[in-house]
């Protein structure tokens, strides 16, 4: 799954309803952010939650082409990028 441009809390909804489809089909979700241009607070908890969701589904989830900025993000906000597999 690819985020384009922004995941902020305008974003999610949209977001929510593709993530649920694709944890369907596929064993491995990967989210890629390699165009990601902006990201806020909502975001950051959709990742987490999508994390959450497919880690109690059984299944492997990880982040690619991780921008610095959310990096920034993460660290501003006190989490651990290591909570993310990351490819």
């Amino acid at each position: 799954m690819e985020i384009i441009n922004d995941l902020t809390m305008q974003q999610v909804a949209g977001l929510r309803e593709r993530f649920l489809e694709q944890i369907t089909v596929d064993k491995e979700i990967v989210i890629d952010l390699k165009e990601l241009q902006d990201c806020d607070v909502a975001g950051v908890q959709f990742l987490v939650s999508c994390l959450k969701t497919v880690k109690d589904a059984g299944k492997m989830f990880r982040l690619e082409n991780v921008p610095d900025r959310f990096i920034e993000i993460i660290n501003d906000l006190g989490l651990d990028l290591n909570l993310f597999s990351m490819g």
